[in-house]
């Protein structure tokens, strides 16, 4: 089980220890990671504070031979496999790693100095394979660690047996422009980070992000894939199809 509490400080903290990079600020910060997600919802503010609670369904704890030590996240679904791209970007997978990162008893700002290095981080579908040893899912097609030494992972693309390049990662494309309230030094350190996989670690954030400030949002303008568009078969009442329509979220206490 785990407990995580997070903000846009925190965020910030773990931006700014990436080793030689211009500091940015909060809004800065705030103003990019808006950027990679298409824009806030209205119930964005820069005292957000994210509160996560879980259970990772397997941790697995690895000693190599030259004393360095990896976990592994891995979590059972029992339906369908995913799409490749469903499984490098599922933000369940994303939380789990928050979860470690920023544990709500760590007493500091940005992530927790006992955070173990997440090597690993995939998928496991229980109707495909036997065991996770055997799934190509959990040993080729892992999703990447956030986070690294306390900073944000910049380190490129990990190479795979069957998924060489980065095309799954969900990074979107940048603007040459910064946005509103960003230093033009500071977006082109940014764009800079593109061949690292430090957007790719703030998009999922990023989203993270959104999902809570949409929480207590009253109206959301919803904006569908074309693939979504394609396949749905209820266009006039679907929020993505039907446009801009108010949404009630369903609260549930255990």
């Amino acid at each position: 089980e785990f407990t995580a509490r997070f903000d846009i400080d925190d965020m910030l903290a773990a931006y700014n220890a990436i080793p030689g990079i211009e500091p940015m600020t909060s809004g800065e910060l705030l103003a990019v990671m808006g950027t990679l997600v298409g824009g806030w919802p209205e119930g964005i503010c820069d005292d957000l504070t994210i509160r996560l609670s879980g259970r990772i369904d397997r941790l697995e704890h690895r000693r190599y031979q030259d004393g360095r030590e990896a976990v592994r996240l891995i979590d059972y679904k029992t339906g369908r496999k995913y799409a490749i791209t469903q499984i490098f970007n599922d933000l369940q997978l994303v939380c789990y790693q928050l979860g470690l990162a920023f544990p709500e008893d760590r007493g500091c700002v940005g992530p927790s100095p006992r955070m173990p290095y997440i090597a690993q981080s995939g998928l496991f579908f229980v109707r495909e394979d036997d065991g996770p040893s055997r799934s190509r899912e959990v040993e080729s097609l892992h999703q990447p660690a956030l986070l690294r030494n306390g900073a944000w992972n910049t380190e490129p693309f990990t190479l795979r047996y069957y998924f060489k390049d980065p095309q799954y990662l969900e990074i979107p494309e940048l603007p040459e422009t910064p946005p509103a309230g960003v230093r033009a030094a500071a977006w082109d350190q940014i764009v800079r980070l593109r061949g690292s996989q430090t957007l790719w670690a703030l998009t999922m954030v990023a989203r993270v992000f959104y999902a809570a400030a949409a929480s207590r949002s009253s109206l959301l303008i919803a904006h569908p894939t074309p693939d979504h568009v394609k396949h749905c078969r209820m266009k006039a009442s679907c929020p993505a199809c039907a446009g801009e329509l108010n949404t009630v979220y369903e609260t549930r206490q255990a």
